[in-house]
């Protein structure tokens, strides 16, 4: 089982493209009509064992004398991101508002548990990284309500239907319930005296969370609205150079501020909490709240392309920061 998590780490952004495209083949002869049940179940098998890993008091209990470092990721992460994936969305993708959405959804929800994962790939400042991943969290739960219906409404003129209640449910699901599972997990073990998780169990979490990741692409992929995709290409090919825009922008940005404001130990923890996206909560999201809008797929597109660039990006990105910063 190891091996197979193994050979799925290395290769997830192809094994990511036979999941869609079995998906597509098995929709097309065998379409699936959206199940609320089927696509939680699928979500939270790929968010679960994120939040197993992550330890999200230590760091609010570790959040003081990090004051500019924590002001500058969130500003990045809530004003100006959100605010560059509106205008690349309402210049790119104007004409479709759900791929706009999605695009947004980029822009509004930084990286999270799995920023810590990319920080021990990089020796950084691990520690650091955690306080700045805590606030980005809480921080997500007060913005992005706010945010999504507002430029839905009066950016974009959506005719969609998804106020900040519904958000803010969706969230939950997707963050909080995750997030309080995996504490309970890790208090179960260490009141049955394991402490905390050894590391090939922390690998065998990582390696269900790809899992689910590969799970969640089969099922939107098998959905009934999905074939939608194959007859409105148009919006796949337009969302591959607004998801670009978006990450190149985004990278002048990041490796600026890094250049005139930071310290070098701080670099690459800033980096990972502003330049990577947590694109697991975005699908989430997306598959909560427009699962169920006639093609509600179309909001998923932006991640799904942002999710297959990623990977890639932050390994040759953040390796030559790391090689700029030490």
């Amino acid at each position: 089982m190891q091996a197979v998590f193994a050979f799925m780490r290395k290769n997830l952004t192809w094994l990511v493209i036979v999941a869609m495209g079995l998906g597509l083949l098995k929709g097309h002869f065998a379409p699936m009509e959206f199940s609320r049940v089927i696509c939680a179940t699928a979500a939270f098998i790929m968010l679960y064992p994120v939040m197993v890993n992550f330890r999200l008091e230590e760091g609010f209990k570790n959040i003081g004398g990090v004051g500019r470092v924590l002001a500058l990721t969130l500003g990045v992460n809530f004003v100006l991101s959100p605010l560059l994936a509106a205008l690349i969305a309402w210049t790119m993708l104007g004409s479709q508002p759900l791929a706009a959405a999605g695009l947004l959804l980029i822009g509004a929800v930084p990286s999270s548990g799995m920023a810590i994962g990319w920080l021990n790939q990089f020796k950084a400042n691990v520690h650091l990284g955690v306080v700045l991943v805590a606030a980005n969290i809480l921080a997500t739960f007060l913005i992005v309500p706010l945010l999504m219906p507002v430029a839905l409404e009066h950016l974009f003129r959506a005719d969609i239907e998804v106020g900040s209640l519904v958000i803010i449910e969706k969230l939950g699901f997707v963050i909080l319930i995750p997030l309080t599972l995996g504490w309970l997990t890790r208090v179960v073990l260490q009141r049955m005296g394991r402490g905390d998780l050894p590391a090939k169990n922390r690998e065998l979490l990582n390696g269900v969370a790809n899992f689910g990741i590969l799970l969640v692409m089969f099922l939107i992929m098998s959905l009934t609205d999905s074939q939608s995709v194959l007859s409105h290409p148009h919006v796949a090919l337009l969302s591959v150079p607004a998801v670009a825009a978006y990450y190149a922008v985004m990278y002048f940005v990041v490796t600026r501020v890094i250049r005139h404001a930071l310290a070098p130990g701080e670099a690459l923890p800033f980096f990972v909490t502003t330049f990577l996206r947590f694109h697991i909560i975005s699908l989430g999201i997306t598959i909560a709240a427009f699962g169920e809008i006639e093609n509600g797929i179309f909001a998923s597109v932006p991640i799904i392309v942002g999710l297959l660039m990623q990977p890639a990006l932050a390994s040759a990105l953040g390796r030559r920061l790391a090689r700029q910063t030490t």
